[in-house]
């Protein structure tokens, strides 16, 4: 699972004073590390981050790790990848390019950024 919000080992953020578990824990490590100087929201940051930085941005305060480290690694280098050569390094011109047009956007999003494109196979 992504999340092991049921479980009593749980990775764990603190963020000025309150700790986080699942999605939240996620947020926290970010807004930690902006806190901290690391440009994470930067495409040109994320773009090439290594391994180990990702650990250290999304660390958690207890022995379980953050989940899916791997896979995040490589979303953050797609995505940042095609921000950089398409975008401009900027979410903005995606927000610009649509046209103040939610479904633009979306579909702005579903078409240049693979992982984004919530998709599977059914079969009956």
């Amino acid at each position: 699972p992504i999340w092991a919000d049921n479980s009593d080992r749980k990775c764990l953020v603190t963020y000025k004073g309150k700790t986080y578990s699942g999605f939240w824990a996620l947020c926290a490590a970010v807004n930690r590390a902006l806190d901290e100087g690391i440009p994470i929201t930067s495409s040109s940051y994320y773009a090439s981050i290594t391994f180990d930085q990702l650990r250290h941005v999304l660390r958690s305060d207890t022995d379980v790790p953050m989940p899916l480290m791997e896979e995040r690694l490589r979303v953050l280098h797609e995505t940042g990848k095609i921000m950089n050569e398409k975008f401009g390094g900027s979410y903005l011109n995606c927000v610009k390019k649509s046209d103040k047009s939610a479904l633009k956007l979306i579909q702005l999003v579903v078409e240049n950024f693979p992982s984004y494109r919530d998709e599977g196979m059914f079969e009956v």
